[in-house]
Formats: C-alpha cells, sequence, structure tokens
C-alpha cells in the first residue's frame, strides 16, 4: 500500500511535541536496536530515517506523520551510547516525561535485538510501560543475524525476562530479510481501531 509520509517534526521533550490531536505511536529501544532501519523498512522509504552504526545518531524525537492520520515517533535510544553521564540522564528524563504524559500516544512499539536478547535497561523500560498501561507491540529486531532454526529458542527466552504486559503484540522482524512489517502494521490498525481513551490506560 502506497502511504502519504511526511517528516514532520522534531522535539527534544514533551513541551515541543506536536499539538495536533492526531495519535501516535513510538520506537522504544536500546541505542543501536534498529529502530532508523524498521522505519525505514516500514515506510517503504531507503533513508527517510537516518541509519548509523554509532548507537545514539537519534538525539531527538522525531515525528513521521502517515495518511495525515497519525504519527510514528522514532524516540532516542537507551543503554549504550558514546554521550556524556549528563546527556543520558536528560534523555532519560525527557522519555520517561513523554512516555508518561503524552496524551495522543496510542502505543509503544518496543524493540528488543532478538541476537542480544532482553537486557536490563529494556527489561526496565517494559516495567515501566506495563506500569503505564500502555499498549504495547514487542518487536524483536535483527532476525536475519539469528539461525532460523534458533529464533524460537531466543524469541521465549527473551519473553521468559521481559514480562510481557497481557494482549501485547509479539513481532520477529528484519528488515534485511523483509520481515514483520505485515503484523507490525496490523498491529497498528487494531490501536487505531480502539476508541480513544487519552492518557495512559
Amino acid at each position: 500500500m502506497d502511504r502519504q509520509i511526511e517528516l514532520h517534526h522534531f522535539s527534544v521533550q514533551l513541551a515541543d511535541c506536536p499539538k495536533a490531536d492526531l495519535p501516535e505511536f513510538s520506537f522504544s529501544g536500546r541505542s543501536n536496536v534498529g529502530k532508523s532501519r524498521l522505519i525505514n523498512y516500514l515506510l517503504r522509504r531507503k533513508k527517510l530515517a537516518h541509519i548509523s552504526g554509532k548507537p545514539g545518531k537519534t538525539k531527538t524525537f522525531v515525528y513521521y506523520r502517515i495518511d495525515e492520520r497519525f504519527n510514528l515517533v522514532d524516540m532516542p535510544g537507551y543503554g549504550y551510547a558514546k554521550i556524556s553521564p549528563q546527556e543520558r540522564k536528560r534523555w532519560l528524563a525527557a522519555a520517561v516525561e513523554y512516555l508518561r504524559g503524552r496524551e495522543q500516544l496510542r502505543g509503544v512499539l518496543q524493540l528488543i535485538d532478538l541476537g542480544v536478547g532482553a537486557t536490563d535497561k529494556d527489561v526496565e523500560r517494559l516495567a515501566f510501560l506495563r506500569e503505564l498501561g500502555r499498549p504495547v507491540c514487542l518487536v524483536f529486531t535483527k532476525a536475519d543475524k539469528v539461525k532460523k532454526a534458533e529464533r524460537e529458542a531466543k524469541l521465549l527466552e527473551a519473553l521468559g525476562r521481559l514480562e510481557a504486559p497481557p494482549g501485547a503484540g509479539v513481532v520477529v522482524s528484519s528488515a534485511v530479510k523483509k520481515l514483520g512489517a505485515r503484523e507490525i502494521w496490523a498491529w497498528l490498525d487494531d490501536q487505531l481501531a480502539l476508541p480513544d481513551v487519552p492518557g495512559p490506560r
């Protein structure tokens, strides 16, 4: 399906986010988990989101407007990145404020590197989302780097650590092998079809 896509807005904190009352979905995950690559794959644009081999390239909330209906939001990553402790603290505070206070946020795509598995920071972020009651889709990225015969075991091991909230979506994805886009779009469509309830659920 051809979609109307616009790189729409950049924000450094909740107060800078767009005022328009469009629903939005954010991409959460550790630095270098593959958020930008997944966004390019989902939106069928090779260079819409900038891809870097260095963790911490995304330093703001990047808004992509889809079909004038909703926004996809690339968040700064957490965990390892070559930034100062002060900058890391600022990123974390901005993410917490956004996830807790953004009324337009209808769900979170929580990315986990399938090969690396669920890190302590991943467990911490998901626990926070579970506490807020935000709808979550767990997207396991970089499946191409894991042998096909080993993917299920890796997935089950990660899910055992994460304690996913009831009803969470689970998708195994790979931008290289073109896996997972249909399932992610289906989850987004399901969330958009639900009644609009402001704030965390």
